[in-house]
C-alpha cells in the first residue's frame, strides 16, 4: 500500500488552488510537475504512479498521483485517502518526471 503525505498535500491544496481542479487529476500533476514549486524539491524525490483507484461507487478509475519522498500527494482533499481505499488501489506505471 502507498503512503500518504496529508501534511502536504493540505500545504499545496491551499498555497495553490488556481493549478488544482476536479476531474482533471492528469492536468494537476502535469502542474505539481511542471511548475517547479518549492515544497516538491528536491525533484529527484518526485515520480509520477499511473494507476487504477476504486471510486465510491466501487468501481475502478484511472487515476495519476505525484509521489514525493515516497509518499502519495492529493491536493483534491475530498478524495478518500484513507487506508482501506489506499489498499485498493491498482499500480499500472510509475515514472520518474524526467520519463
Amino acid at each position: 500500500m502507498y503512503a500518504y503525505d496529508p501534511r502536504l498535500s493540505i500545504i499545496l491544496a491551499k498555497k495553490y488552488p488556481h493549478l488544482f481542479e476536479e476531474q482533471a487529476c492528469y492536468n494537476n500533476v502535469y502542474h505539481m510537475v511542471s511548475e517547479y514549486l518549492e515544497e516538491l524539491r528536491p525533484r529527484d524525490k518526485l515520480r509520477v504512479l499511473f494507476c487504477y483507484r476504486q471510486g465510491p461507487d466501487g468501481r475502478y478509475y484511472r487515476h495519476v498521483f505525484t509521489i514525493f519522498d515516497g509518499k502519495l500527494i492529493e491536493p483534491l482533499l475530498f478524495l478518500d485517502m484513507s487506508d482501506k481505499n489506499r489498499s485498493t488501489i491498482v499500480p499500472i506505471k510509475e515514472m520518474s518526471v524526467n520519463e
